[in-house]
């Protein structure tokens, strides 16, 4: 069982999941997004959020705190910014909708590489592997929650994927300063991309980062 099939419902078959000339096929097209030339231009993304970092942990100055879900949120945010072109800021706002959900994603993949019977291959019999493992994902409400939760990460992709579109057309995105998402959404046309297509490039990217 790989870890990352409990993810596949979530990111669908992005780079990280593709497989043989599918894959090679993703590599060849999102290559030029992380040369040397455009890594440099998210400097100033991240330096942006770092300030805001430094700002929150300096109220926590001369005393002891975990600094591990900051520097999550941190993360979080500059592979936000990075790859979508929006600031999401869960810093601030740790109970944002979107926030809660990857957060829960992460988790209930994690829960369930340790539950053998969540596991699709749970079964003596091929037959019965993928039906019991479902039964035992919905009985103990793991499918419910998960499905609720990709639903708002993927209602979110979507929502901001439509917004970037509109400022392309309009001539509203930065040339020296493109999201991933930009790049992806120039290559829509040359490389026959679908919206879906484009989604689950962004989520698998959000994912990795």
């Amino acid at each position: 069982m790989d870890v990352y099939d409990y993810y596949e419902a979530w990111l669908g078959r992005g780079l990280l999941l593709a497989g043989g000339d599918r894959w090679r096929g993703k590599r060849k097209m999102l290559t030029p997004s992380f040369h040397f030339t455009q890594l440099l231009g998210y400097i100033d993304t991240i330096n942006v959020h770092a300030k805001m970092l430094a700002d929150v942990l300096e109220n926590h100055c001369n005393k002891e705190f975990d600094v591990y879900p900051y520097l999550k949120r941190f993360t979080l945010d500059v592979i936000c910014d990075t790859a979508m072109g929006t600031h999401l800021d869960s810093l601030h706002q740790q109970d944002r909708p979107y926030v809660r959900a990857i957060a829960k994603l992460m988790w209930l993949g994690f829960e369930a590489s340790f539950h053998p019977f969540l596991w699709n291959r749970f079964g003596s019999r091929e037959s019965t592997k993928l039906r019991m493992g479902l039964a035992f994902r919905w009985v103990t409400g793991w499918q419910k929650e998960y499905d609720t939760n990709v639903k708002i990460a993927h209602d979110l992709t979507m929502e901001v994927i439509a917004e970037r579109m509109e400022m392309i057309t309009r001539g509203e995105v930065n040339a020296n300063k493109k999201a991933f998402l930009d790049l992806l959404l120039l290559e829509k046309e040359r490389n026959n991309l679908s919206m879906e297509d484009i989604r689950q490039e962004v989520d698998t990217f959000m994912f990795a980062g």
